[in-house]
């Protein structure tokens, strides 16, 4: 008998991890979503999202439920501990969402697509409350920041722009050129009023005052940067040995690399820590192990590995 072929190699896309640390999991191009506990070595329970794309994944009520977002516009929030769908989003979108996130002050789900609007949803029927147009450009990175009183939503987009939207009004405040290329990623720093972004053009910028004062541009040297991930657990760490300056975050590379940066909490100066050749295909995301100071990488390949810091 003539040996099989090995099945086609489907793209990983995404991974997140519930609030407690015990459970984790991943998706992408063919639908499965794999759903382990990164404490056991047992195989992972395997969800089928219907043969969609799955782009996104978010956790919520404590880990017991999971939110996949879909390449066909729709999403689902799936019992992690029946391993079935209790509720369904068909349409959400004209196209893909590629973003997504939770304002626990809103009590909101606010998801991004590809046909370039941004929708909030209430968390508990995921019904919508709001949609709001990213100008012409699909909606690739999203995030909610909450100061005081007021509450805004920052979009990342394809056309290499990030908006800046008042949430209570569902009015876009602002608009800045940030990246030459897709902007995939945005990330609040424990620097007061400080943000990162990172895109298709390989640079990492560090924003003062929301996005309208530019602290850093920095070019990364990794092709283009999928992700960042703020390591605060090995910043504390750095705190008790007496540096108690220094914001660590990570970098996911497009050459495969990861880029561990230290960052002074003044802005005044940054340096490159480390380059870890992680994987051989590029870094889709980088997540933060919340019960310790691992962090879990995963790759396009489908090759996911823990790191310790």
């Amino acid at each position: 008998m003539p040996p099989r072929k090995a099945a086609p190699l489907n793209r990983m896309f995404c991974m997140a991890i519930s609030s407690d640390g015990r459970q984790l999991a991943a998706a992408g191009e063919d639908g499965r979503i794999f759903l382990w506990s990164p404490g056991q070595r047992a195989a992972p329970a395997t969800l089928v999202a219907e043969g969609a794309s799955v782009e996104k994944l978010l956790f919520f009520s404590s880990g017991e439920r999971l939110l996949a977002f879909a390449g066909d516009g729709s999403f689902a929030a799936w019992d992690t501990t029946r391993f079935q769908v209790v509720n369904r989003v068909a349409n959400a979108h004209g196209k893909g969402i590629y973003s997504a996130c939770i304002d626990d002050r809103q009590q909101l789900l606010v998801t991004g697509g590809l046909d370039g609007w941004i929708c909030g949803w209430d968390m508990d029927r995921f019904s919508k409350r709001f949609e709001v147009n990213s100008p012409k450009h699909g909606v690739l990175a999203l995030l909610p920041v909450n100061d005081s009183d007021q509450s805004y939503l920052y979009s990342g987009n394809a056309n290499g722009s990030i908006n800046v939207f008042d949430i209570s009004s569902q009015k876009r405040l602002y608009s800045v050129q940030a990246h030459d290329g897709p902007v995939f990623t945005l990330k609040r720093l424990p620097i007061p009023d400080s943000i990162v972004s990172a895109g298709n053009d390989g640079v990492i910028k560090v924003w003062k005052g929301g996005i309208q004062d530019l602290a850093w541009k920095i070019q990364s040297g990794q092709g283009k940067v999928l992700d960042v991930l703020v390591l605060e657990p090995a910043a504390r760490q750095m705190k008790h040995s007496g540096n108690n300056e220094a914001v660590i975050f990570g970098t996911a590379g497009g050459d495969g690399t990861i880029k561990i940066w230290k960052l002074e909490r003044s802005l005044r100066e940054y340096c490159l820590v480390a380059t870890l050749t992680a994987h051989d295909r590029t870094v889709e995301q980088l997540v933060l192990d919340p019960s310790g100071g691992d962090f879990f990488s995963l790759a396009s390949s489908g090759s996911l590995k823990r790191w310790s810091f």
